[in-house]
């Protein structure tokens, strides 16, 4: 299937590899890899990453409910796969660099996805807190699916791809009872001086 990514804003790609070259800088000699051996055949653009809070999973709203919050993007660089999260807010950007297995199993579905046959796709990225913290989000209108790579409940299986009717109803009694133990994360309180 055709994997589509939409193009970012102005400078998005930018930080994202000033911010690689940073990690590489600070860290140049790769961990131990245990990548899975399609983990190197598809090379992925930019994609949007969406949060879902667990107030609106409780109340059954589903994708539509997700906000578009930063991009992330995978680079395969000496042979090793990086993770690069990229979010602006207003003046402030902020970048976030990963590596290691779960980003090579990123790019390991990525690349089995795009040699499916099968209508084109735009990937997305949903972040569900203390859920679901990476699910691949593949976005056609009305036959969406979900694919989590980094999940904490064990209703979700890792690499299985769900419609989101199942994927919602897997979580949505762990999400209202971690809504309701710990609410929603507040903003920190600005002080006056």
């Amino acid at each position: 299937m055709r994997l589509i990514y939409p193009q970012p804003p102005a400078g998005i790609r930018d930080l994202a590899y000033r911010a690689l070259n940073m990690e590489t800088l600070r860290h140049p000699h790769p961990e131990g890899s245990n990548a899975p051996a399609n983990a190197a055949g598809h090379v992925p653009d930019l994609h949007k990453v969406f949060l879902l809070d667990l107030a609106a999973v409780g109340a059954r709203k589903g994708l539509r409910a997700a906000r578009h919050m930063s991009w992330y993007d995978v680079v395969v660089l000496s042979g090793i796969a990086h993770g690069i999260e990229i979010a602006r807010a207003g003046k402030a950007d902020g970048t976030f660099v990963t590596r290691g297995e779960d980003v090579e199993r990123q790019l390991a579905i990525l690349t089995s996805l795009a040699a499916r046959r099968g209508s084109p796709v735009e990937i997305r990225i949903l972040r569900i807190p203390w859920i679901a913290n990476f699910t691949l989000w593949l976005h056609r209108g009305k036959s969406d699916r979900l694919i989590p790579i980094i999940t904490a409940t064990s209703r979700l299986e890792a690499g299985r791809e769900y419609s989101p009717a199942a994927f919602f109803a897997a979580i949505r009694d762990a999400a209202s009872h971690i809504h309701q133990t710990h609410g929603t994360p507040k903003r920190p309180i600005k002080r006056k001086r």
